[in-house]
């Protein structure tokens, strides 16, 4: 709790529906001014390179692309180690992975990534060579359209 207090925790991307009417009511009710809701942006960047650490704490995920912009970013990690998630960041070399559901690991990965700041952005690198080495246009879009273009190909 005390190191919490001297952050400041942000999610990104609110929206006017239920949930987020509902988060703002438990944020409000939980009386932790260093929380916040913010809006969708179309302008991110801005936030990744103001940030100390990316969280994740998704039950599933595809490919998300938030990943993908916080590792380019070069923004310390913390995840859970679902699918989709784990194409991107195979191993604890590019970000600190978590079992999802597990809240205490998600508090200890937090206290140890917090704590310890020039620890947290060694997987940095890691993590954006990756994602701007596999997962680019050049080399994404050319697989799409093999892929597209087998699947025309046996449905003829």
């Amino acid at each position: 709790p005390e190191l919490a207090a001297t952050c400041r925790f942000l999610m990104i991307g609110g929206r006017n529906t239920s949930f987020d009417r509902d988060l703002e009511s438990l944020l409000h009710q939980l009386n932790r001014p260093n929380l916040a809701v913010l809006p969708a942006t179309d302008a991110p960047l801005s936030y990744y390179r103001a940030a100390d650490l990316f969280v994740c704490s998704s039950y599933e995920e595809s490919l998300p692309r938030v990943i993908m912009e916080a590792m380019a970013a070069c923004v310390p990690i913390l995840s859970t180690d679902v699918h989709g998630i784990r194409d991107l960041l195979p191993d604890q070399n590019h970000a600190v992975l978590m079992p999802p559901g597990n809240s205490q690991a998600v508090c200890d990965g937090l206290c140890c990534m917090l704590s310890n700041p020039s620890q947290a952005t060694l997987r940095t690198a890691a993590a954006r060579d990756r994602v701007v080495t596999h997962f680019n246009a050049a080399t994404l879009l050319p697989r799409h359209v093999a892929l597209a273009a087998c699947v025309a190909s046996n449905r003829s």
